[in-house]
């Protein structure tokens, strides 16, 4: 009898134990859930920030496109001018010695430059519209 009773109180403190292990398992089990949840919401929020930079990156990609664009639009408008500039200033210079032959030459090349520089600002104007 005394063996029974031993047993008796051997089991019920081994189950009070268990219940208790198990109450600690489950508050453990409900804490990781609740950081789990706060993981989840940081990583949602994480990947729209990352979409959000992701969107200012390519306006800005854009952005650098269209001014590299006309960069170059402006360094070929320089070299046309440089180009007038180049034939233009021996002709002046034979224009004030006396000698107009190239006069013709010369208009001929600044209706060419003026042509190609209203081509250049079209391009520019066309770039800068969309």
């Amino acid at each position: 009898m005394a063996r029974d009773i031993m047993q008796l109180s051997i089991c019920k403190r081994s189950s009070s134990v268990k219940s208790s292990r198990m109450r600690v398992m489950i508050k453990k089990v409900v804490a990781m859930e609740k950081k789990l949840s706060k993981l989840r919401a940081g990583k949602n929020r994480a990947k729209e920030n990352l979409e959000k930079y992701m969107a200012v990156v390519k306006e800005k990609e854009i952005k650098c496109a269209k001014s590299r664009k006309l960069i170059e639009l402006l360094s070929k408008e320089n070299e046309c001018i440089q180009h007038f500039l180049d034939l233009a200033v021996p002709i002046i210079d034979a224009e004030d010695n006396g000698d107009f032959a190239g006069v013709e030459l010369l208009k001929q090349s600044s209706e060419l430059l003026a042509k190609q520089i209203d081509e250049i600002q079209a391009e520019i104007m066309n770039g800068q519209l969309e």
